[in-house]
């Protein structure tokens, strides 16, 4: 196993780690790490070019918290870094 696929399987930990007690809580502690799992995750993604698994983290990372200026900050460093923006998110791209 890679490199890129143990940091995958380690997000993906977290992520499902931290997702239930998110939705049952809500507590920023976990809101705060469950987005940035999504966020490495997808990074890790779209450096294989797994893009599509990429694009769902973003996307899921903004179902979290939509109104944050971080995660909106974090989805925007994504688009304007990602290899293949344009199938990433292609109404945000033309």
């Amino acid at each position: 196993m890679s490199d890129d696929e143990k940091a995958i399987a380690n997000f993906s930990y977290i992520i499902e780690s931290l997702k239930p007690k998110f939705e049952l809580t809500q507590l920023e502690g976990y809101r705060n790490y469950l987005i940035a799992g999504y966020f490495n995750r997808a990074l890790v993604q779209a450096r294989l070019g797994r893009i599509e698994d990429a694009r769902k983290d973003v996307s899921s990372a903004l179902k979290v918290d939509p109104d944050s200026a971080a995660v909106q900050n974090l989805t925007a460093w994504f688009l304007a870094t990602c290899p293949a923006t344009y199938t990433v998110f292609p109404s945000l791209t033309t």
